[in-house]
Order: C-alpha cells, then sequence, then structure tokens
C-alpha cells in the first residue's frame, strides 16, 4: 500500500535552534499516527511544515507517492490536508452552515449564496460524522466543546481532505466531549482518512509510553512506543491504571527489535506528581490519579492555608500536587488510605517494577509537597499532618546514582541482562534540562509548546511561593532550579 504521506530526512532550524532534525515517518490510509512529547519537543514544527506554514530547510515530502512542494497552507490543501487548530479557527457569531463554508461558499445560478443548499449539504455530512448534531442553525458560541470541534471537523472532510491534522483535539474537553472527538477519530479512520494526532501529555484521550535505546556517544539507535488509555470517570479525574505502565514499558523494549545484550544501564523520567498506592505486597490499591487530575481542589486549598507547606516545601500547594491527592483518598476513600504501604510517583512505581525497590529521586519528590527541598529530604512534619510516616515514603536518591538492578525475572521478561543499574533519573522538565545541558546555576531554557515553560537552574535553594514559581530540587546533585509554568503557550511564539 503506498503512503498518504512520506516525510522524509525532515529538518528545520530558527537561527542556531534545530526544531525538528532529520525526521522521517508514514502515514497510511486508515491509520491514525500520534505525534507525543514535552513542550518544545518539535511535533507542532513538523506538522506545520506539512500544514505550509513553516518552509522545511532540508527533506522531501511525499504525497501518494508523488514528490510534493508545499510552500502555503493553500499547496497544503491542494494535496488534500486539513489542518485543525486548537483554537478551531470558527466565527462564533455564525451557524454550522456558514462556518463549514466560510471562505468557499455554495452558489446558485445567478451567483448569490445558496443558503438552503449549504444547510442540507451541512445536515449530510453531520449525519456521517455526527448523526446526535441537530443544532444545524444555532450559533457555534452556543455549542459544546465536542459540537464545535464536530463542525470543524465537517469542514475539512466536506472538502474531501484525505490527511487530517488534528492539533490537541481534546486539551479543553470534558469527559463526554473528549469521548465525542474519539469516535469521531475512529469514524474518519474507519473511513480511510490518515490522520496525524498531536498531543502535549495526558491530557489526550491517548498517551505513548517510549523506549529508547542509546549508545555511549548518545546515540539513538532504536526507539519504540506502546499505547496507554488515560480514564476520565468523572469531570475533573484523570487516572490511569500503573499495571497497563508494566505492560506497555515490555511492549516497548520488545518493539525495538535489537539485541539488547549490550544494554548496560536503565534511565527513568515520567510526568510528575501522580500519586500511585500500593499495598504491603505492592499491588495497586487504585488507579494513579495523573498530575492534571484536579479532584482535590478543596484539600490543596486546606493544606496551602496552613503556613507551614510553604515554608518547608518553598512551593504553593497545587491541586495537583501529590500531598492532596493522597488526602482525598484519606477524605473519600478511608478503607483504600488505611492500607496505604507505599506512596509512589509513577515513574517510580515502574522502577518498583523493574528492581523491587522503593526509591524516588530530588526531582520528582520535589512536587508531591511532602519534600523538604532545601535539605533535600522527606518532612516528617509534613508527612504527619497528611497521616503518613517515613515508612510509607520511597528512599530518596539524586538523579545521576544507581537506584537498584535490574531483577532476574524481570530481565527474563524483557530479555535484557540481569543486574544492570537503573539510574535515579528525574522529572520531565529536569530531564529536559539535562538534555539542553542546563546543569549549571545561570544556565535556562525556554520551552513554548502546548504549554509554555521557563526553567532556571539555581546554586542554592530560592523558594518565592508568593510569586507562584516552582522552587524545585533539580535532578543532579547540589543544584536547584526555579520553574514558571502557563499552560497556554503554542501560539506565543510568534509574538518572541
Amino acid at each position: 500500500m503506498t503512503p498518504l504521506v512520506e516525510l522524509k530526512n525532515i529538518s528545520l532550524s530558527f537561527g542556531g535552534v534545530r526544531a525538528v532534525d532529520n525526521v522521517s515517518l508514514d502515514l497510511y490510509p486508515g491509520e491514525v499516527v500520534g505525534l507525543l512529547g514535552h513542550n518544545g519537543a518539535g511535533k507542532s514544527t513538523l506538522i506545520k511544515i506539512l500544514a505550509g506554514a513553516y518552509q522545511m530547510d532540508e527533506g522531501e515530502i511525499w504525497i501518494e507517492g508523488k514528490k510534493a512542494s508545499i510552500h502555503s497552507p493553500r499547496d497544503a490543501r491542494r494535496h488534500n490536508i486539513e489542518t485543525i487548530y486548537q483554537t478551531l479557527a470558527l466565527a462564533d457569531n455564525l451557524d454550522a452552515p456558514s462556518n463549514l463554508f466560510l471562505g468557499r461558499e455554495l452558489t446558485n445560478k445567478f451567483g448569490l449564496v445558496d443558503d438552503a443548499r449549504m444547510e442540507a449539504e451541512t445536515r449530510k455530512i453531520m449525519a456521517r460524522l455526527n448523526p446526535n448534531f441537530k443544532k444545524i442553525s444555532e450559533p457555534v458560541s452556543a455549542l459544546s466543546g465536542g459540537q464545535r470541534q464536530s463542525v470543524a471537523i465537517a469542514r475539512a472532510v466536506y472538502f474531501n481532505a484525505k490527511i487530517l491534522i488534528m492539533d490537541e483535539p481534546t486539551a479543553a474537553l470534558g469527559v463526554h466531549e473528549s469521548k465525542m472527538v474519539a469516535d469521531l477519530i475512529k469514524e474518519l479512520k474507519a473511513q480511510g482518512l490518515g490522520i496525524f494526532l498531536i498531543s502535549h501529555d495526558t491530557r489526550d484521550m491517548l498517551e505513548l509510553c517510549e523506549a529508547l535505546l542509546v549508545d555511549d556517544a548518545e546515540n539513538i539507535i532504536a526507539e519504540s512506543v506502546a499505547p496507554l488509555q488515560v480514564s476520565r470517570p468523572h469531570d475533573g479525574w484523570v487516572e490511569q491504571d500503573p499495571r497497563d505502565w508494566f505492560t506497555a514499558c515490555a511492549d516497548a523494549i520488545a518493539g525495538l527489535g535489537v539485541d539488547l545484550a549490550a544494554v548496560q544501564g536503565i534511565g527513568l523520567s515520567g510526568h510528575m506528581h501522580g500519586a500511585t498506592l500500593l499495598d504491603g505486597a505492592g499491588t495497586p490499591l487504585r488507579p494513579c490519579m495523573l498530575w492534571n487530575d484536579t479532584r482535590a481542589a478543596a484539600q490543596a486549598a486546606a493544606m496551602d492555608a496552613d503556613p507551614l507547606w510553604r515554608a518547608v516545601t518553598g512551593n504553593i500547594v497545587f491541586p495537583g500536587f501529590t500531598a492532596p491527592k493522597v488526602e482525598w483518598v484519606r477524605d473519600h476513600e478511608p478503607d483504600i488510605f488505611a492500607r496505604i504501604a507505599k506512596v509512589l510517583l509513577p515513574k517510580d512505581a515502574l522502577r518498583f517494577w523493574l528492581t523491587g525497590d522503593a526509591v524516588s529521586e530530588m526531582s520528582d519528590a520535589a512536587g508531591t509537597s511532602w519534600l523538604d527541598t532545601g535539605a533535600r529530604d522527606w518532612s516528617d512534619a509534613l508527612l504527619e499532618r497528611s497521616g503518613l510516616t517515613r515508612a510509607q515514603m520511597p528512599s530518596l536518591v539524586e538523579g545521576s546514582q544507581v537506584s537498584g538492578h535490574l531483577s532476574g525475572s524481570i530481565a527474563a521478561q524483557l530479555d535484557l541482562p540481569a543486574g544492570i543499574p537503573v539510574a535515579g533519573g528525574g522529572g520531565d522538565n529536569a530531564a529536559s534540562a539535562i538534555g539542553m545541558g542546563v546543569v549549571k546555576p545561570g544556565q535556562a531554557f525556554v520551552s513554548l509548546g502546548t504549554s509554555g515553560v521557563l526553567f532556571a537552574a539555581t546554586p542554592g535553594y530560592a523558594a518565592a511561593p508568593e510569586s507562584a514559581l516552582h522552587s524545585f530540587c533539580h535532578a543532579l546533585p547540589d543544584l536547584w532550579h526555579q520553574m514558571g509554568v502557563i499552560l497556554s503557550a503554542k501560539y506565543q511564539h510568534p509574538c518572541i
């Protein structure tokens, strides 16, 4: 089968910054290719090259087996490529038919806009995509988020898109709306469209667990991904079953497709702040509440009202942090709270599976609201306020230290050498900082993607909770960092 899209060795630089470096990938009919990664990873930049918004420095684009020149969005449309941006680009004061045909209105034989025909065509395409959509004549400002997505998707599909680029389609949607969009994507896939699905993290309906194999010169030898599902049983709840992480890790490593006998070590990173609760046998007691789970807003506010929390941790207690989530379990699931033997962060739960050791490291632990950030140690006083003890916490190492060794049983399952070291690792932004060389005081980086991060390494602990800056430990010894974060920054970079 001929791919719909072949991107071959695509590269693009902005000044001295290599935004996209020698990327190749294919998209086939009826396939959804997810582009996931941290802020600034280059996923949106890559797709904007295909959409005609950016011009690549090097590489080739092939569409349905023919080399294509795409220099503008109009060129992309000529190749049946349509893009649905997160903002949707809808006119709120117009109804669905007017939005669907905006700039491409249907006319009658006298050259006048044919409103009746546009409405009929809209009903026809909506019946195909979303039979429950009935608000044809209402302004789109009155529609739900999922219904607005339906209008944007219908506009793309009506004009014979074969290749659809969807930019964070569920980022601002609730549980039911996200399911509606997921169903639409499945329907489009079944109809043979190829879809690039851009995502940032666990806000989207799909998440990827990635295995990356590098050599001693930091060259990538192989990489593999395995799909994971995110559960949203109620508004504001975002969960995953930790056991699915273990399965996905094994699948991703198996998917590398290379001999792993020479592997000398394993590094870990992951999303921060999640609450993984284990019983005395090391079994998860409930699904992990992820970093963007907001159910613990009341518990976080109560903690933050107590001056001790900011004084010890140097940070505001946000609802997404670990401590308020566990406090929510204490309030609403007391039977589970009573059985907690260990509280682990997501990457540390994976470490526990790999090594049998309950260990965390400083950068991730700083996001729990239980760490004495200046002392780089658990705070017994804060744990006591949470009804917990140090015995229920993982031991702590620096990110560059060995945290444990791969157990024999898991090594056999993964076809890896038994006993190889597993590094402490780091939280997502701390690990990104090390990868970019931000390892000395005064060095910093800005990441502008779906969200925006300003990360600056500091020589000492410099708490400033009144500014809403995070003051965390870095993933290297004797180093800290301050970090400012906004959750919507992807359209800011043209202004800088």
